[in-house]
């Protein structure tokens, strides 16, 4: 979207990191880690599209896996994510990341993939993917 539109408050008294973001989609299903040629394809194909936007290295920073957000979507998720975990876009950032509430604040889980919002569709009122324009001030624990 070119502008930075980064918003960051850390105290360092607490160790709390504020951001603002905009929630995408809450997981609602973590796909089985499937060997079935369909499944083996689709990785591949989702891994030629991450290659072709230069996110190939989330692949090579941790072990990724496939879940349904509550909208249908499927995303590549961090391996220690879970049902109802939040898939939020954080302003300024590259990737989408997962959060998951603890108590008042949320705790940073690991960066995601959805390859129709990596660059910058989710806050994009022109895109099928616009989250809408509501930021929510998080803090990260």
């Amino acid at each position: 979207m070119g502008k930075d539109r980064s918003e960051f408050i850390f105290d360092s008294t607490s160790k709390k990191l504020s951001v603002l973001a905009a929630r995408f989609d809450y997981i609602t299903e973590i796909i089985p880690d499937s060997r079935s040629d369909e499944s083996t394809q689709a990785w591949a194909e989702e891994c030629r599209l991450m290659a072709q936007m230069g996110f190939d290295y989330l692949t090579k920073l941790s072990k990724q896996r496939r879940c349904i957000t509550s909208k249908g979507y499927k995303v590549l998720i961090h391996e220690s994510c879970r049902a109802g975990d939040l898939i939020i876009i954080i302003l300024g950032e590259r990737v989408p990341f997962v959060v998951r509430q603890t108590g008042l604040w949320w705790s940073l889980v690991g960066c995601a993939y959805f390859s129709s919002i990596m660059q910058g569709e989710g806050l994009d009122p022109q895109s099928q993917y616009y989250v809408g324009s509501t930021t929510h001030r998080l803090t990260l624990v």
